[in-house]
């Protein structure tokens, strides 16, 4: 891959990481929810899982995200 490539730098933000923790915070839950077949478990770690993207969107307009042509890391 050349230097140049527009996803060298992808997720490299407070916006991502921050979703991304949210999101496997929700996979934990609904693991939960199946080990142990509590369904309303597994329905809330749905819900917190659609929640952890809206909130790496919300953040991402919010500019916690990458901003066009800045680079995150050297």
């Amino acid at each position: 891959m050349s230097g140049d490539s527009p996803y060298l730098d992808h997720g490299h933000s407070v916006a991502a990481w921050t979703g991304v923790a949210i999101c496997m915070i929700a996979s934990l839950i609904i693991a939960a929810g199946v080990w142990f077949g509590n369904d309303m478990l597994a329905i809330v770690g749905g819900i917190v899982f659609i929640a952890g993207g809206l909130v790496g969107w919300a953040m991402g307009k919010a500019n916690k995200g990458k901003k066009k042509g800045q680079a995150s890391h050297a």
